[in-house]
Formats: C-alpha cells, sequence, structure tokens
C-alpha cells in the first residue's frame, strides 16, 4: 500500500539539486496549502479539507524544528496519498503515544518519502552490510542521512535501522 502511494507521489520529479525531496512542489502540484501555524507542543501537524470549499490544508506545528517540519508535511502527504477519504484531524503525536496502523503507515511513507530506498543503499553502497551493526558506522551514517536528507537523526537513525535489518537480520535496534 505505501509502495503504492509513493509511486502515486512521482517523487523522482521533485528533488532539488541536494537531492532533498521538495516536500512543498508536492503539495503545490496536488494543489494542497501548507500553513505553519502556532500548535500545542505534543501536535506536529494535521490535515484538513475544509468544508465550505473543498480547499486542503496541512497545518505545520511553526514552533517544531525545521527537520521535524518536513518529516510532519511528507507525513501529512501519506494521510493524503493514503487515506484520502479522511477529513478529520490527524495527529502525528497522539495524546497517549501510541500509534494507530494509519499513523504507522504515513509514518513508514514519510520515511521512504524523504530517505528513498534506492537513495539511501546509494549512499550505503560503500559500507559492507555487517559495518552497519558497528555502532560507530551507525552514528556517522545516521548523521550523514540525517543531513543529506533534511530529516532529524531519530528519523534516520530509525530508516537505517529498517534497512539495517533488511540487509543483515534484526540487529542491535539502535
Amino acid at each position: 500500500m505505501v509502495n503504492q502511494a509513493l509511486r502515486l507521489t512521482d517523487h523522482r520529479l521533485w528533488r532539488q539539486r541536494n537531492s532533498q525531496t521538495d516536500l512543498e512542489a508536492i503539495c503545490r502540484e496536488k494543489g494542497i496549502h501548507v500553513q505553519y501555524i502556532c500548535l500545542e507542543q505534543h501536535e506536529s501537524g494535521f490535515i484538513k479539507t475544509h468544508s465550505m470549499t473543498g480547499r486542503i490544508v496541512i497545518y505545520i506545528n511553526s514552533r517544531h524544528p525545521k527537520r521535524r517540519q518536513r518529516f510532519t508535511l511528507a507525513h501529512e502527504l501519506g494521510h493524503y496519498f493514503l487515506h484520502p477519504y479522511k477529513a478529520q484531524r490527524y495527529r502525528r503525536d497522539l495524546p497517549n503515544g501510541a500509534a494507530d496502523s494509519e499513523e504507522a503507515e504515513a509514518n513508514l511513507f514519510a520515511a521512504e518519502l524523504l530517505m528513498p530506498d534506492i537513495k539511501l543503499r546509494t549512499l550505503l553502497a560503500e559500507y559492507e552490510s555487517y559495518h552497519l551493526l558497528d555502532v560507530d558506522i551507525f552514528d556517522h551514517l545516521t548523521e550523514k542521512l540525517s543531513s543529506e536528507f533534511g530529516v532529524s537523526r531519530e528519523a534516520a537513525a530509525t530508516r537505517l535501522n529498517d534497512i539495517s535489518q533488511q540487509l543483515n537480520g534484526p540487529g542491535p535496534n539502535y
């Protein structure tokens, strides 16, 4: 399901020179408006279809760091592509910390949109797969991916851990 949605975005069209996915271009192409507003600290953002106008707006917490905002915007695009008929508010951070399946799908979509598998594997090609289990190399790569893709260290580490498990089987779960 997530792979189908990623194909729908044709995200290769929205790459900037620095290889970061241009999320704003995706939104413009799809007619989605993005607004950065002050939200509660626990709330990262949400997507809403306004009932009177049909206008789709993604609201992003302006108080969060830029890299967090990028992930949130990609996450909300995940809701747009994966759950198009839902007009309710989606929240990345649920009050009790639990994530339902739609939130998990939107997170996976965001991770794959921001850090595409093919680009990630290209960056990792210089390392032997078993080196990904080394803590120092993992930390170095996490920082490199965070910088390259404009995402938080946490998002980069999670994605790197997923790729590492695909290559090596279950590892240390950083």
